[in-house]
């Protein structure tokens, strides 16, 4: 079997965006690709609408939890540990952050994602704002998986610039 690349999708709280991206990421299930994700201030916990909205794509929420980037630190001295080959941040300010120096070598790919969260009018809103997201990054993944098995995995990384460029 061939080895995954590893994917870490990383936003500020680490509670929308990344979270969604890791799940429906996973629920695609490319077999050459294996998402995570973190946020830099993580708030602790999955916004509901986001569980929501993952729900109504029928995709499990259960192992999903807001995590910060250094729980991967640790892990990045163990060979035989998971760490990222590739990061994708939702959103620009985890784009202008200063990732650890742990992270700086990774390649980075841009996504900047409008946060759903922003969206606090009303329940209405919120909850078109996590759809919309949704939809997006099905779209994306979507577009990846198809392209993945068309022209192989060469440049990974050029896909997903090629997806949020496509699906914006």
């Amino acid at each position: 079997m061939e080895p995954q690349t590893k994917i870490l999708f990383l936003c500020t709280g680490n509670s929308a965006r990344s979270i969604m991206a890791e799940a429906i990421g996973n629920a695609y299930g490319i077999n050459k690709l294996d998402f995570k994700s973190a946020g830099s201030q993580p708030t602790g916990q999955v916004n509901p609408f986001c569980i929501k909205a993952l729900k109504k794509r029928g995709i499990s929420n259960a192992s999903l939890r807001s995590k910060s980037w250094n729980e991967f630190r640790n892990l990045s001295t163990d060979e035989n540990s998971w760490q990222p080959q590739i990061i994708v941040t939702l959103c620009s300010k985890a784009s202008r952050e200063e990732c650890p120096l742990w992270l700086e070598k990774v390649p980075k790919v841009n996504w900047n994602l409008e946060d759903p969260a922003m969206h606090i009018n009303s329940q209405k809103d919120s909850q078109k704002a996590f759809e919309k997201l949704s939809d997006t990054l099905n779209l994306r993944f979507k577009f990846i998986k198809k392209n993945l098995a068309s022209k192989g995995s060469n440049n990974i990384e050029s896909l997903f610039v090629q997806a949020a460029v496509s699906y914006e």
